[in-house]
């Protein structure tokens, strides 16, 4: 039973090496949504072993604290495509500004999805630091950086295998008005991913 239970998992890595990527990245810096304010984002997703478009939705619950739900669709590099849905909150905790060297949050994060009959599950919480820069009436960047620490569970055909993984996120936004912000990230898991996104409706 241990060698085939070993066997299936060399098989799962062998066959998809990029559903054990997380693939969402974290796409938003460190400060929270205005309570009962939000945003509609949109964004692609560019990996080592797959492709995928993203849309979300964030919402701000009250003061610090911020929903996001996602939903978007992969493409991997051999087989069949697939949806991929996720949702996370975060809680600033510091607001750069006040005697703070930085905008600092915690959050939590769980995402699902399944690629060539691997499953993937997985849950875990996060740091994310950022810092304002104004650039004008309007405009401002907000590079950010994101530590990512997950449980993961991939399953195949009865079988499962757990870990727990690490990832890096380093991106910007880039808000040119009031109503649309673009952003750009670097995921560094156990594939790299490059994700570009917009804000397309703030409300």
């Amino acid at each position: 039973m241990f060698k085939k239970l070993i066997l299936t998992v060399l098989l799962v890595l062998l066959m998809v090496p990029s559903v054990s990527a997380q693939f969402l990245g974290q796409m938003a810096s460190a400060r929270a949504k205005a309570t009962a304010s939000g945003a509609l984002d949109a964004y692609l997703v560019l990996a080592d072993g797959a492709t995928g478009v993203v849309g979300s939705v964030r919402y701000g619950l009250a003061p610090f604290i911020e929903l996001r739900g996602r939903m978007g669709y992969l493409d991997p590099d051999y087989g069949d495509g697939s949806v991929i849905v996720g949702g996370d909150f975060k809680y600033q905790l510091w607001e750069f500004g006040r005697d703070l060297p930085c905008d600092l949050s915690f959050g939590a994060a769980t995402v699902y999805t399944k690629l060539n009959e691997v499953s993937l599950f997985s849950l875990g919480g996060n740091v994310t630091a950022s810092i304002p820069f104004e650039a004008g009436t309007a405009a401002s960047i907000e590079p950010y950086a994101t530590f990512h620490l997950r449980y993961q569970r991939l399953g195949y055909k009865g079988d499962s295998d757990t870990s727990l993984e690490a990832a890096l996120s380093l991106g910007g936004v880039f808000s040119f008005s009031r109503l649309t912000d673009f952003t750009a990230e670097i995921l560094i898991d156990d594939d790299t991913a490059f994700l570009i996104g917009f804000t397309f409706l703030k409300f």
